[in-house]
């Protein structure tokens, strides 16, 4: 009797160590799974940070028909400046990279705050891009593109061929005995207008013509600071861009209404059409 007590509860002893040592070698094998999950989570997400473009390789000047941007570099800071022709010219503001391009954070015209972008399309292209605005003339949304890298001295090449003065001419296509001075032609370039015109320059008061100017293409320089406008009566005048002004004076050509130019140190200041 008692070798079978000693015999069971040897038996018991050892099913107990057993017990013990599986429990032993689960919990390690536990953790150790555990931890190799983590790591490749953490790398990953290390990876999957987002890259910037080099603002050094945007440095240049930049032009299209519509709009004109410089972006350049003094010591570790970059400066922008943004031209969009006959409407608005925004140099003020702080430039930063994104993963796409690079953005503008500037002032409008009316002194609200607005966000242009600028990225490259296929590295010979770019675009202009109004982020965000509040200014009724350039809307959210708006884009110019086309816009390609060269020198600001091949873009700013236009010189005006009236001397800084205020002129008038009828949009005829012949002379009337209340306005002598008429234009048949009106084209909108980069950097200029060329008008096809006879021109009364005017007085001070712009109530005298002080001389009338033979008829035939001139040339006169615009840059972002142009404005351009129409009105009439005792209505507030409408002021447009470039390209709605080109489209507009299609339209009036041949109706008699007056063209008005104000040339302010050689750049037309003011360019606007009159009933």
């Amino acid at each position: 009797m008692k070798k079978l007590l000693v015999v069971l509860c040897m038996l018991t002893l050892a099913v107990t160590a057993c017990g013990k040592k599986e429990e032993a070698v689960d919990t390690p094998a536990t953790v150790d799974s555990s931890n190799n999950t983590v790591a490749p989570e953490e790398s990953e997400d290390t990876n999957n940070s987002e890259e910037t473009v080099n603002l050094a390789e945007y440095v240049g000047h930049y032009s299209s028909e519509e709009a004109e941007v410089n972006i350049n570099k003094t010591g570790d800071s970059y400066s922008m400046e943004v031209a969009i022709y006959g409407l608005a010219n925004m140099d003020e503001g702080q430039v930063s990279a994104s993963d796409s391009g690079v953005f503008f954070n500037s002032i409008d015209p009316n002194g609200n705050p607005m966000t242009l972008s600028f990225i490259t399309n296929d590295d010979e292209t770019y675009t202009l891009k109004v982020e965000a605005s509040s200014w009724g003339l350039l809307d959210t949304g708006t884009v110019f593109e086309g816009l390609i890298k060269g020198s600001a001295e091949e873009s700013n090449s236009a010189t005006s061929d009236l001397e800084d003065g205020t002129y008038y001419t009828s949009l005829s296509p012949q002379p009337a005995d209340y306005a002598p001075a008429y234009a048949t032609g009106f084209v909108l370039e980069a950097d200029c207008i060329v008008v096809d015109a006879s021109f009364d320059l005017m007085s001070d008061d712009g109530y005298e013509a002080i001389s009338t100017l033979e008829k035939k293409p001139y040339t006169i320089a615009i840059d972002g600071n142009t404005k351009f406008l129409a009105g009439g009566g005792e209505g507030e005048p409408q002021y447009m861009s470039a390209t709605e002004f080109n489209d507009y004076i299609e339209q009036c050509m041949g109706s008699g209404l007056g063209l008005n130019i104000i040339i302010k140190n050689g750049v037309a200041e003011e360019i606007g059409i009159w009933s």
